[in-house]
């Protein structure tokens, strides 16, 4: 059984355990990462090393138990080897659970959290030469917003004729009951004369349905629509769909006009 913290300890000894305070610190991330406070940058210098930031990660010590730690890192220079005589490697810089900072020559790391990755050229003597590529992973609080669950562009020219038509789907999951906001937008014009077409999106097939129509002509129109639902913890689909109500064939736009979906996590849900 654990023993609440930050509550002193029984007479007897009792009180909170290691194991206690990973759980609860791995109950307040969702994912190993570099905490999103700025730190943890890395940039190249004028020799064969690597330029860190002191700041601080989240890592699993079990995934499977949820328990995490929070690991803080010194600023710090990390030697890298010299760069190979033809052809390019790639760095990873990476920090350990006892926020040692390291590099290894692979795509993958041993341990912790990848930090930074660079590709480095044959040849070069300094790593402010070498191109970084990577798109760190930042550790997410327990209830704060997942960002863009799922998305989808329409093509150019898609045709929105007679009934509904599955245009695209997707399965996501939720790790909670969240509260989730759909965005949607369609650009098109008709193929000939006037028309009525519609651009749709469902949550879970049918318990969430919303649509936008748009009176088609042969010049560019836009019609976008914008709602909110409440989804259990779990798996859910996604589903795009279009019809013609009367008239001309439809047709999207493309580029900056394209007709797109964006499904977003705006946080737990009470």
């Amino acid at each position: 059984m654990g023993y609440p913290w930050p509550l002193a300890p029984l007479e007897d000894g009792t009180g909170t355990t290691s194991a206690d305070l990973q759980r609860i610190v791995g109950a307040q991330y969702m994912n190993a990462g570099v905490l999103p406070n700025g730190g943890l940058t890395v940039s190249g210098t004028s020799e064969m090393a690597y330029k860190v930031e002191k700041g601080a990660a989240f890592m699993w010590t079990s995934y499977a138990s949820r328990l995490g730690m929070l690991v803080p890192v010194d600023a710090t220079t990390v030697q890298t080897a010299p760069a190979p005589s033809t052809g390019t490697r790639t760095d990873t810089i990476y920090v350990d659970g006892r926020g040692g900072v390291h590099v290894t020559q692979s795509n993958r790391i041993p341990e912790g959290v990848a930090i930074a990755k660079f590709t480095v050229p044959a040849g070069i003597t300094a790593t402010s030469s070498a191109q970084m590529s990577i798109d760190r992973k930042f550790a997410i609080a327990t209830g704060a917003s997942l960002g863009r669950l799922a998305a989808w562009e329409a093509p150019s020219g898609v045709q929105i004729t007679g009934d509904y038509k599955t245009q695209y789907s997707t399965r996501f999951v939720v790790p909670s009951d969240r509260l989730v906001r759909v965005d949607l937008t369609v650009t098109a014009r008709s193929a000939g004369g006037d028309g009525r077409c519609y651009m749709g999106v469902s949550l879970d097939d049918t318990d969430f349905r919303r649509a936008v129509y748009l009176h088609t002509t042969p010049n560019w129109a836009t019609s976008s629509g914008a709602w909110s639902a409440v989804l259990e913890e779990g798996v859910h689909d996604l589903t795009v769909w279009t019809g013609k109500d009367s008239g001309s064939t439809a047709v999207t736009a493309a580029g900056a006009t394209t007709s797109q979906v964006n499904l977003w996590d705006m946080g737990a849900s009470q």
